[in-house]
């Protein structure tokens, strides 16, 4: 994979997107106070549109938004699980006079989060890509076709840090280039 021009297309595709278009810009400093818009217009960036996709068709983006969201929060589930499991110990203990048992409970509970979060998030980016490329939610889940397709591109590539929405945005576009790359050679 020539990662050279895969950036190189990355900068200019962001350019193709804003650069002159200030109109476009507003539009979506205003959609990111309505968080399902800018999470609608971040799924139609992730299914591969060639050039940048315009703004607009503003209940479409509401809905994939909202779709998005949903995704996110049915993969964010085990780690409410997680924590709900070594929460209650801890206040538990914490009330029993016990803060050693507490700060024992969470700290066990916070490193299982940590751990679990991050297999979650590798897999969950391929999930939203298939998302974004089927427009089918059930692909988002698929999770023998996930586990497969990160077989093909490695653990490594889909590793980047997402500790921020930021990052995050970055690690799901540099894996959609690898999805389209991939599905461009594999056909």
């Amino acid at each position: 994979m020539d990662y050279g021009n895969m950036l190189g297309d990355s900068f200019s595709y962001a350019k193709d997107a804003v650069w002159g278009k200030w109109v476009q810009w507003i539009l979506l400093a205003i959609s990111t106070i309505i968080f399902p818009l800018i999470m609608g217009y971040m799924v139609r960036i992730y299914s591969g549109v060639k050039p940048a996709p315009e703004v607009g068709n503003w209940v479409g983006m509401f809905i994939d938004g909202l779709k998005l969201f949903v995704i996110g929060f049915i993969y964010a589930i085990p780690l409410f699980i997680i924590m709900a499991i070594f929460m209650v110990p801890a206040i538990m203990a914490a009330n029993g006079g016990d803060p050693l048992l507490a700060l024992g409970s969470l700290g066990i509970g916070l490193l299982l989060v940590l751990i679990v979060g991050i297999i979650i998030s590798l897999i969950s980016a391929i999930g939203i890509i298939r998302f974004a490329h089927t427009d089918s939610i059930g692909q988002a889940f698929a999770f023998g076709a996930i586990l497969e397709h990160i077989g093909k591109i490695g653990w490594g590539a889909t590793s980047s840090p997402s500790s921020s929405s930021g990052s995050s945005g970055l690690s799901l576009a540099s894996l959609s280039g690898c999805w389209v790359q991939s599905r461009s050679s594999a056909g």
